[in-house]
């Protein structure tokens, strides 16, 4: 509805916009206590060794991606002067959260015990941004891959935390 508004606003007045939809960012000093966060809050659970808890079967799928892709994203956002007015800004790829895991156990070489609980009604199964408005628009696309981005964070939170 917002989005309609602005671009209503727009029409009638002149007023500027631009929206951006972030999919799932995480990267270095991302909040690990507030249990948003997938992967900040499982290598903070991996790093001080406390199981990684995962509602439902593991299979809902999210499109994660490095923050400072997205920062470079904004970078081109900024001086853009072209029609579009909404960008999707991820990955563009979707990972299970039972793939994420097996990514953090590949980067961390721990085994850490997992804890699967009663899934959550309000999580949709599947939900991967499109992004190829920001590529063909801004020419940016995203350069860290998750299994770097999650060795990047890995690395910092063990250097934070002293593991």
């Amino acid at each position: 509805m917002v989005e309609k508004y602005l671009h209503l606003y727009r029409h009638l007045y002149g007023v500027d916009y631009c929206i951006v939809r972030l999919a799932n960012p995480y990267g270095e000093r991302q909040d690990w206590n507030n249990k948003q966060g997938l992967i900040a809050t499982f290598l903070y659970n991996i790093c001080e060794g406390k199981p990684i808890e995962i509602w439902g079967d593991g299979t809902i799928v999210r499109d994660y991606f490095y923050i400072r892709d997205a920062m470079k994203c904004l970078k081109r956002i900024l001086p853009y002067t072209g029609n579009s007015r909404i960008f999707n800004v991820g990955s563009g790829e979707g990972f299970s959260i039972n793939e994420v895991v097996q990514k953090i156990i590949e980067v961390t070489g721990k085994n850490p015990q997992i804890v699967y609980t009663k899934n959550r009604k309000l999580d949709v199964q599947i939900n991967i941004l499109d992004i190829k408005l920001a590529k063909t628009e801004l020419g940016w696309e995203p350069e860290t891959s998750l299994d770097k981005g999650i060795a990047i964070v890995y690395t910092w939170m063990s250097k934070t935390l002293r593991v």
